[in-house]
């Protein structure tokens, strides 16, 4: 299914553990506003019709926070939609991962969008699937390279852009992660640990999610 259309179809709105996010700021449109906690994670939604892609290209949609229509990250999870397309492609989560990961464009950070990702970690992807409900990412080690991501309110910002995309690409209802193969390197940078919800940081599904 196109990401577009899945994209005007899944909603979801929930709170990360540690992040409080308050309300969505007064006059925000609410097109593609959503918030993330990692048990469940959420997709974005827009009220407009999905583009229709040029022939040869594959529509994607990521997600970023935007300073304009949440003005000093009062929501900390919040993040709004980007749609993009890419030369085509079937593989529509990495697609859509790898464009996350390297961050907004120029004419994007005019218009207010922001994000912890950039070109420092453009190449972070490894690896993604998806089995059953659930997608899997495995991610390069990214603590050194966006430490202030693991506070509270940053874990927030981190996780729903990730959450957003990979849920909406994918459609997978849950996302679980790891840095190198290493669930538990994640969840604790997020400041959530392991649980019964990331199945006990278990190991096992990110082996052949290498590079």
């Amino acid at each position: 299914m196109n990401a577009m259309i899945r994209l005007a179809l899944v909603v979801a709105a929930l709170a990360l553990a540690g992040c409080t996010p308050s309300p969505a700021p007064s006059g925000s449109p609410s097109d593609g506003v959503t918030t993330a906690v990692p048990t469940t994670p959420p997709a974005g939604a827009t009220t407009s019709a999905p583009p229709t892609s040029p022939a040869g290209e594959t529509a994607i949609a990521v997600f970023f926070d935007n300073t304009v229509m949440n003005p000093n990250a009062e929501n900390c999870s919040a993040v709004f939609v980007v749609e993009r397309t890419v030369p085509f492609t079937d593989d529509e989560a990495t697609a859509a991962l790898e464009a996350l990961l390297a961050g907004p464009t120029s004419e994007e950070e005019a218009d207010g969008y922001s994000s912890w990702f950039s070109e420092a970690t453009a190449d972070a992807l490894l690896g993604v699937k998806v089995e059953g409900d659930t997608a899997y990412v495995n991610l390069a080690d990214l603590r050194q390279v966006i430490p202030n991501a693991g506070t509270s309110c940053g874990s927030g910002q981190f996780m729903a852009s990730l959450n957003a995309t990979t849920t909406n690409a994918t459609g997978a209802s849950t996302v679980l992660y790891a840095f190198d193969g290493d669930p538990t390197a994640f969840w604790d940078f997020v400041q959530v640990g392991c649980g019964t919800f990331n199945d006990d940081c278990d190991p096992a599904p990110f082996a052949d999610l290498g590079p």
